[in-house]
């Protein structure tokens, strides 16, 4: 059960990625969790935690579920200036 709920969570991370882009692309800024719910429809799967810290030149995205029971219980991207080096865009699950 675990390996399919971070499935999920590796998927909604990706999902959020992709709805940053198409949010800045129209209104040339990265948005909130909630600007984005409201421009995009963007929600996460039942049961996961989503976090977006947006700044002028990126953003990180951390998503969780606490049923995960395994050591692995989140995934997170970083994009642009809050990327280390060969990490931008990368999704990572430490």
């Amino acid at each position: 059960r675990s390996r399919g709920l971070l499935a999920a969570v590796r998927s909604d991370v990706r999902n959020v990625e992709a709805a940053e882009e198409a949010f800045y692309a129209d209104y040339d800024r990265y948005g909130s969790a909630s600007e984005l719910e409201a421009a995009r429809g963007m929600t996460g799967s039942p049961g996961t935690s989503i976090t977006i810290t947006a700044s002028a030149t990126g953003f990180t995205v951390e998503a969780s579920n606490s049923a995960i029971t395994s050591s692995i219980t989140g995934c997170e991207v970083k994009v642009g200036s809050d990327a280390g080096p060969g990490l931008d865009g990368k999704i990572t699950c430490p």
